[in-house]
């Protein structure tokens, strides 16, 4: 970080991606993931299209939850994942994007506690809007998936029945942190053997019951997630204190570069070549073209 702030006369207390990748700094700092660059083979980075994952949580909190209910695992046999590629894939098709982008909006703002701005999506109004959808779908894929969707629409019902405290700690649902935290932790398990104490800036996200939660879980994985990340401890510190939490931004400032640039279809080779050998193949992506660009 020292060198970064001589080479670029950067006069903020605390150096930024935001600053470092784009203009005139933007060579210099995709020259640190290149071969022979400071960071070449020594970071990791997790993507996430956010409207993957919420394609994902509908499937997650909706459609596996009424089949777990019923005795069928749709995880262990690949179908619950399958499911949410073919609704994300042909969604936006079946209905057209806005009425597509509708649903996922009433289904964030239904499962959020508190809704940050304007009216919050009622249960009655998302079971309409599923049931008027369902009915209309002239693509098959998308039709079966709805139709478990309505089929599963208990489980909606059950959510609001749960009391707002255990919601809330109940994993962050829609904060695409907590699987970025897992997924790195085990790339670098996978990478190392050895267990891993993760350092990241302050989160209101991680609170002590989170971070719990996550250390547990990794460490003791349930039945249907046999997959093991012996998580030691979550440590939080001041970003502006700690250059480790300085060389992640920059890290994760390339993700959102390289990930948006491959969604709009303009993934420059500069940036196409620092992101692809840090990628993590487990990444929150649900646009096959762009990954296949991205990950090689």
């Amino acid at each position: 970080m020292a060198s970064l702030r001589a080479e670029t006369a950067i006069a903020a207390s605390e150096m930024k991606s935001s600053q470092l990748l784009r203009g005139r700094h933007l060579a210099g700092t995709l020259r640190l993931f290149e071969p022979g660059g400071a960071l070449y083979g020594r970071v990791k980075v997790s993507i996430t299209d956010k409207a993957y994952m919420a394609v994902c949580k509908v499937v997650d909190l909706v459609i596996e939850e009424d089949a777990h209910r019923r005795g069928i695992q749709l995880h262990e046999s690949g179908t619950a994942r399958q499911i949410a590629r073919d609704l994300f894939a042909e969604g936006p098709r079946a209905y057209g994007a806005e009425r597509w982008n509708g649903l996922l909006n009433q289904f964030v703002s239904f499962v959020r506690i508190k809704q940050r701005r304007g009216l919050k999506t009622s249960l009655e109004e998302l079971l309409a809007t599923i049931d008027e959808l369902r009915l209309v779908s002239r693509r098959k894929r998308v039709e079966t998936a709805m139709q478990l969707l309505w089929q599963g629409r208990t489980e909606l019902d059950a959510y609001v029945a749960t009391d707002e405290p255990s919601r809330d700690n109940d994993l962050r649902t829609l904060d695409p942190l907590i699987p970025a935290v897992m997924q790195t932790a085990g790339e670098w398990h996978r990478i190392t053997g050895k267990s891993i104490l993760i350092v990241h800036d302050r989160q209101a996200v991680l609170t002590e019951e989170t971070c719990a939660t996550l250390i547990s879980a990794g460490n003791r994985p349930h039945p249907d997630f046999p997959i093991k990340v012996p998580i030691a401890a979550i440590s939080q510190v001041d970003s502006r204190e700690d250059p480790r939490i300085q060389v992640a931004d920059i890290v994760a400032g390339l993700g959102t570069l390289g990930g948006k640039m491959a969604l709009d279809g303009e993934l420059e080779a500069d940036v196409l070549r620092a992101i692809q050998p840090s990628l993590i193949d487990s990444s929150l992506w649900g646009d096959t073209t762009s990954w296949r660009q991205l990950s090689g």
